[in-house]
């Protein structure tokens, strides 16, 4: 197994990591169905919307996203950490009162979404008219400590925000990477909720070691053989699936999976007996 250095990022090394300028600019990064796009469209349009949010000049940036899984999200997620904010998602299945309680507990300065509401009790941007701004020279990133902000509802069900750091999310991909053997020909799936830490992890593993990221159809993360056949026609490489649904998903012998990574709770023991015996099998839930 490699060595893993759990080195955190000081601000000059984040934006760095934000830039990608090590990543080939044709490559790709978000592919969701026919549509893809590349590290460098990635980065252009994430740099435009960021320098929008940036000229509101807020302190303390808090970004509220409501938006469908697609690329936009993510290229919303990027942009939010190169403006120095910290990126507040929710899933957009939820009730519009869940989502504004999320919004409000997390002080969001802002909301951006994929159409104008007034559902939010604070400044709501459709992210299509940001994208489409004219670029402006701001310096990114801006101040700021960039990060995530993830809910969970816990035993109350009431939502309770987390502060994740980028610097501690960075290291936790970058060692999470190392052992589950990324590498330049990986593709990892996007399947988990926004709402979810899988879905940061999921983002992040693919955006810090510069691969793809294939954002699985809604069909496919309720019916178990359209998951199957869309791993097989995308060549995923590295999937994390809560361990409720992983005996459905059939065990198919033309995958590329270099990690099928369960998580959420207990794997069955005949379950993970059975995938690791084809492929390499991660228990991502503890002991």
């Amino acid at each position: 197994m490699s060595q893993v250095q759990n080195k955190l990022l000081d601000r000059s090394e984040l934006a760095q990591l934000l830039h990608a300028k090590d990543a080939p600019s044709g490559r790709i990064a978000l592919r969701f169905g026919a549509q893809a796009l590349t590290y460098g469209a990635l980065l252009d349009q994430a740099q435009t919307v960021a320098a929008a949010i940036c000229a509101h000049g807020i302190d303390d940036l808090h970004v509220g996203l409501s938006m469908e899984r697609g690329p936009d999200v993510f290229v919303a997620m990027l942009a939010v950490l190169l403006a120095g904010g910290k990126v507040v998602p929710v899933d957009t299945s939820y009730p519009q009162s869940y989502q504004r309680g999320v919004f409000e507990k997390a002080g969001c300065s802002l909301i951006l979404t994929d159409k104008v509401t007034d559902e939010f009790h604070c400044p709501t941007y459709a992210f299509d008219a940001l994208s489409k701004t004219a670029p402006q020279k701001v310096a990114l990133p801006c101040e700021g400590q960039p990060g995530f902000v993830l809910s969970t509802s816990g035993t109350t069900g009431k939502p309770k925000g987390v502060v994740l750091p980028l610097a501690a999310l960075n290291a936790s991909a970058q060692s999470f990477g190392a052992r589950t053997g990324i590498n330049a020909q990986s593709t990892v799936a996007q399947y988990a909720g926004l709402s979810f830490d899988a879905s940061v992890l999921e983002f992040l593993l693919a955006f810090v070691h510069r691969v793809p990221l294939n954002i699985m159809s809604a069909a496919a993360r309720v019916e178990p053989e359209t998951l199957a056949q869309e791993m097989v026609d995308h060549a995923v490489t590295h999937l994390i699936l809560p361990a409720a649904v992983a005996p459905y998903l059939p065990l198919r012998e033309d995958y590329s999976l270099q990690a099928f990574i369960c998580v959420g709770d207990v794997l069955e023991d005949r379950v993970f007996h059975d995938w690791a015996a084809k492929y390499p099998t991660f228990n991502g839930y503890g002991p």
